[in-house]
């Protein structure tokens, strides 16, 4: 697992999209080998517009998990992780760790 921890308007959505972007369409859902998750449907919604993203690459959190998967594999990004947990908790976790490399 990769970490991207950058201050605000650096970069990293953009970094992630680009990444989603180099995945390829398949033949199982959810249609792309790789996918962005984010903290919100609408937040999901603007990526999509925002970077003209197919709506299978960019899903909420919330609906990734409701997801039926199909038989390939999928690779996913989490975009701003700290507010898909604070979603997911209800509040803001005080602390957390992280296993991977900053790059």
């Amino acid at each position: 697992m990769k970490v991207f921890a950058r201050g605000r308007q650096a970069g990293k959505t953009h970094t992630l999209v680009e990444w989603v972007r180099e995945g390829v369409e398949t033949d199982s859902y959810p249609g792309w080998s790789r996918v962005l998750l984010t903290h919100s449907l609408d937040e999901a919604q603007r990526l999509r517009t925002r970077y003209d993203l197919d709506y299978r690459q960019v899903f909420a959190a919330t609906e990734w998990k409701a997801a039926r998967l199909g038989r390939r594999p999928v690779e996913v990004a989490l975009d701003n992780a700290d507010l898909v947990l604070m979603a997911y908790l209800g509040q803001m976790p005080s602390q957390i760790t992280v296993t991977g490399r900053s790059i």
